[in-house]
């Protein structure tokens, strides 16, 4: 027999949000549904949101609720505010940090330069080897 409307329960909806079933919240969606990341926010504030306040995923996972990669907005206008300025790490995109690309289709971009070198530098350590072998062989033939 399966459990229906069991408070506590846990479900992904279809936008890839966790939701626990917590039917006496005073926000609870039908059924008694709430976003998890609000109630994380919403244990740390020790208070309920508000409907127009949102939460931010800091790295974008949409199912990582641990605290330190939650952000709270008073608005989706100050949220919004926020990510034309930032990127998707909580970068600020300005100055010596933010570098205009073109995708080759004439769109131009915003990239964040720190993430960008990060990503190099995964890249480096993941392909250490392949580079080294393939260092080798162009000494070799040079020779």
């Amino acid at each position: 027999m399966t459990q229906r409307n069991v408070t506590g329960q846990k479900r992904r909806n279809s936008s890839g949000y966790i939701e626990i079933r917590v039917p006496d919240h005073p926000y609870a969606r039908a059924r008694g549904w709430v976003a998890e990341h609000r109630l994380v926010i919403e244990a740390q504030i020790n208070r309920f949101l508000q409907p127009g306040e949102v939460v931010h995923h800091i790295n974008g996972i949409k199912d990582d609720n641990r605290p330190e990669n939650l952000m709270l907005f008073a608005s989706n206008r100050e949220h919004m505010a926020f990510e034309r300025t930032h990127c998707k790490h909580g970068h600020q995109l300005e100055g010596d940090n933010v570098a205009i690309r073109d995708d080759g289709h004439g769109y131009k971009y915003r990239q964040c330069r720190i993430c960008e070198r990060a990503k190099h530098q995964r890249w480096d350590v993941k392909n250490r080897d392949k580079k080294r072998i393939y260092n080798a062989k162009r000494s070799r033939k040079a020779a």
